[in-house]
């Protein structure tokens, strides 16, 4: 708890913070005069920490106490800290059509600080996709189109398809590509739609 003492002759007034923290902001000097209204500190909390959230109006069903929000900060490039959603807001907002929640972040090492700008994704459902390695997908950005080359009944067949996020060498595929499908691992140049296999 975080006590704030002041003297006044024989009276001594104490001021006790509702929780344990860490004084951010001193808004008084030894000496001044203070009213009752007067703030004369801010005080953060640092463990542990609250995250604030805009979810698109779209996605608000898939958004429930004890989702798990995944997030990076600046500071920390390539680390990824772990909350859950606690707070939900009771409507969205009128201007922007988003939602406010708050997800719950432990905070022991107090690395994390407050007003830090994070990057936040909530993973809303899960989907299995099939994936590829990158070298199976000629991209062309003239077009901005994605293709992989299928083997089906010994003919190599191109196929448009959508990519999905991707996890180190993988790409996942959104549509266009079946699970269990061949398909050709390394492109060539003369690559092309209709070339029997060998």
């Amino acid at each position: 708890m975080l006590e704030l003492t002041s003297r006044d002759g024989a009276l001594d007034r104490s001021e006790r913070a509702p929780f344990a923290g860490v004084i951010s902001e001193r808004l008084i000097n030894p000496g001044e005069y203070v009213r009752p209204d007067s703030r004369v500190a801010t005080l953060v909390q640092l463990d542990p920490l609250r995250l604030e959230l805009s979810v698109p109006e779209a996605a608000v069903g898939s958004c429930a106490a004890g989702t798990e929000v995944r997030f990076r900060v600046a500071a920390f490039p390539g680390q990824v800290f772990v909350g859950r959603v606690q707070y939900v807001g009771a409507s969205l907002r009128p201007n922007t059509r988003d939602l406010l929640v708050e997800a719950v972040v432990p905070n022991a090492d107090q690395r994390l600080r407050p007003g830090m700008f994070a990057v936040a994704e909530v993973t809303l459902e899960e989907v299995l996709l099939p994936a590829v390695p990158g070298t199976a997908i000629r991209s062309d950005a003239e077009l901005a189109t994605d293709r992989v080359f299928v083997v089906a009944g010994g003919v190599i067949e191109e196929r448009l398809v959508q990519l999905g996020p991707s996890l180190g060498d993988r790409v996942a595929i959104r549509s266009g590509l079946r699970e269990g499908e061949r398909f050709v691992l390394a492109q060539t140049p003369d690559l092309a739609d209709g070339q029997r296999v060998q």
